[in-house]
């Protein structure tokens, strides 16, 4: 992966004279001059391994790219890439075409195959209509996500895949135009919006004779074919077929993600400061949720057995161990490390409050343009703390204390079957006994009371008492627990309990090494997980079903998977999509709708029926039994009484966003911590951490 940009610029005291039938549609407003220095600091965090800079357009243009190495053990490849004229900045991944296949050549440097069948195929063309078929048939035979600039004598070709999972912005200003991966840390990116991915783009730039103006036309060329996706086959695979089908095409699909993926050196994993680094090549961002399990089993399938996999797990608030995503997720690992005791599972628990918020917010919101909405925020955040991949890495007596304590029934809707996660107890006592057991595994001893009832909901009033301390009295009179100490010092322990515990474990803080990050993205879209899909089957039946469900997924690239592209490489990782790759998408086409998602059946069983159905068969009952909650919701960002469509404006944007979540604004808030950005960027010297 890379980022990429390109500034195409009039000569002084000219315009850029845009004609009238450009295929883009306008940014949202001009793109003032004297941003492109920061929208390279911005570019190069995606990207730093190496940063590289080279004129285009006899002079008029300047192409760049910075490189996150992924593929093989070889040299870094700097873009862009080849021989002037012709000029590639490539992001993306070949995961299929051009002869790559993860059994034959997983070592390939695709921008340099992706280059030399670019290079060929303009070179036989004689016509600019020749070059853009040649262009588009070479990129639409290509299977994995991209975006990417050509440049060529007198034009400039760039698009992105046509589904829209590498971000690619435009703007302009009456003397420049600026293409780039991610806009710059400054309001200027209000004026980018995204390419949109319907064809490749080409870009012919003629200097005026005897005028500095140039004369730009903008041409669209659209696919030759659109992707399949969605499920309309007629009778065909039963039920259990189809989950066999469909596991079989993702398993492909997570396959390809995990072989084409390099790990962060030693060194450059401690760029997080005093945190370890885990040594892993593979993370998966992890609510334990069905799509991040079933994507993080298939992970385990086929890493090697020596590895190490990264489950980063992100909760929002002063008490982040009760958020639902934290509990779903510990009890998402407890079931992955049932299923594969031998595998180094690191559970990395990633928490930040308010003021981490505030802090970060600036930077987020440039990230995240267009997109301007509190749910924007809020997805954006997660999303990029979680990617930082600086946390706490959960221990062996964690995993102990999850396997006695039972996941909340309001969370696991399905009934339990007998490898379902464990019921919560209808005794009130017992359940006592259970979260005393929970607090103290692996240590014994005692618990306080205040910090017992802060990590559980004790049902004290439904054993018909007014206060937890009388409710622990009766259970110690019954011989079911033993107390210590009394009033606000009251401690409770099982009966055995030693008077001085072993010492609790010294939280180990550590760092992802994963550059290759799988999220769970598509999924909702693609498969029916979104609540509204049950409303509109209720309204209008399988026809409105699945045109709302069309006009989401025709949506992806603009509403969601550029903002999630620019947040997650911000830290110079990748996100990979599985659940969007084109075998899995025609996977789904071939299937009855009934088999993908099933509306007759109750709620959390039928919403994405198919992959609860692959997530049983992976031995992960309980994650197969969770109700969609968005990651919003899940890490608890989102506040019940905000909007979340609600505009942030740019102007006061740290109070307005202070005001959505309580927080008590204040004058002047401290801008964005240096330190919460990578050191290694500051090895180029056109890289700065964010203002």
């Amino acid at each position: 992966m890379c980022g990429i940009c390109a500034l195409l610029s009039a000569p002084a005291g000219g315009r850029v004279v845009l004609a009238p039938d450009a295929a883009l549609p306008p940014p949202r407003g001009p793109a003032p001059r004297g941003c492109f220095a920061d929208v390279k600091a911005a570019v190069s965090r995606r990207g730093p391994d190496a940063f590289r800079e080279a004129a285009v357009l006899d002079g008029g243009g300047v192409l760049c790219g910075a490189v996150l190495h992924m593929r093989g053990a070889g040299a870094v490849t700097p873009q862009p890439h080849g021989r002037q004229p012709v000029l590639l900045a490539w992001n993306g991944e070949v995961f299929a075409g051009l002869g790559v296949t993860p059994q034959g050549t997983p070592l390939d440097n695709d921008t340099v195959l992706v280059y030399d069948a670019l290079a060929r195929a303009v070179a036989a063309a004689e016509s600019w209509d020749a070059r853009d078929a040649a262009v588009r048939d070479v990129l639409g035979a290509l299977h994995g996500p991209y975006a990417f600039m050509l440049a060529l004598p007198g034009a400039l070709y760039f698009g992105r895949d046509p589904l829209g999972r590498r971000s690619l912005l435009w703007g302009r200003s009456d003397a420049d135009i600026l293409l780039t991966s991610v806009g710059p840390s400054t309001p200027l990116d209000a004026a980018l919006s995204e390419v949109p991915t319907g064809g490749v783009y080409r870009l012919n730039w003629r200097p005026a004779r005897g005028t500095p103006d140039v004369a730009v036309a903008i041409a669209s060329i659209p696919w030759a074919h659109a992707i399949p996706h969605a499920p309309q086959g007629e009778g065909g695979a039963g039920p259990d077929a189809a989950v066999g089908e469909y596991l079989e095409a993702l398993r492909r699909a997570v396959e390809k993600r995990v072989v084409f993926a390099c790990g962060l050196s030693e060194d450059e994993a401690r760029g997080g400061g005093d945190a370890a680094p885990t040594g892993s090549r593979i993370g998966v961002l992890f609510s334990g949720g069905v799509d991040c399990a079933v994507l993080a089993a298939l992970a385990d399938d086929l890493v090697p057995p020596g590895e190490s996999i990264d489950l980063l797990n992100v909760a929002f608030g002063p008490t982040p161990d009760r958020t639902p995503d934290r509990i779903t997720g510990r009890h998402g690992w407890h079931e992955l490390a049932r299923r594969s005791p031998s595998r180094k599972w690191n559970f990395i628990e990633i928490d930040f409050t308010v003021e981490g918020l505030l802090r970060a917010a600036p930077h987020l919101a440039s990230l995240m343009a267009p997109a301007d909405t509190v749910m924007d925020v809020n997805i954006a955040a997660a999303l990029w703390h979680g990617a930082r991949g600086v946390g706490r890495r959960a221990s062996a007596a964690d995993l102990a204390a999850i396997a006695a304590t039972p996941p909340p029934p309001s969370l696991y809707r399905q009934a339990a079957t007998a490898d379902a996660p464990p019921a919560a107890p209808s005794d009130p006592f017992d359940a006592l006994a259970q979260a005393v057991r929970a607090e103290t595994a692996g240590r014994g001893g005692y618990v306080s009371l205040s910090d017992l009832t802060k990590a559980h909901r004790l049902p004290y009033r439904e054993a018909g008492f007014k206060k937890a301390k009388d409710f622990v009295a009766a259970a110690a009179r019954k011989g079911l627990v033993v107390t210590a100490g009394a009033g606000n010092g009251l401690r409770v322990g099982l009966p055995g309990s030693r008077a001085d515990p072993l010492p609790a474990p010294v939280p180990e803080v550590v760092r992802s090494s994963a550059r290759a990050l799988l999220v769970g993205m598509g999924a909702d879209e693609t498969l029916g997980g979104y609540a509204r899909y049950r409303k509109c089957w209720e309204s209008g039946g399988a026809a409105a079903l699945a045109a709302e469900m069309e006009g989401d997924f025709a949506r992806l690239w603009r509403r969601n998977l550029g903002r999630d592209d620019r947040v997650i490489s911000d830290h110079g990782r990748e996100a990979r999509f599985p659940f969007l790759d084109e075998d899995v998408l025609a996977a789904l086409a071939a299937l009855p709708l009934a088999s993908v998602c099933d509306m007759t059946l109750p709620l959390g069983c039928g919403e994405k029926r198919i992959v609860r159905e692959a997530a049983r068969r992976l031995g992960l009952p309980g994650a197969a039994s969770l109700q969609k909650r968005a990651i919003q919701f899940g890490t608890r960002l989102a506040h019940p009484k905000v909007d979340g469509t609600t505009p942030l404006p740019r102007d006061g944007l740290v109070d307005a966003l202070a005001a959505c979540h309580g927080a008590t604004p204040s004058p002047k808030r401290p801008l964005p911590d240096p330190s919460l950005h990578d050191a290694r960027a500051a090895k180029h010297p056109c890289t700065r951490p964010p203002p």
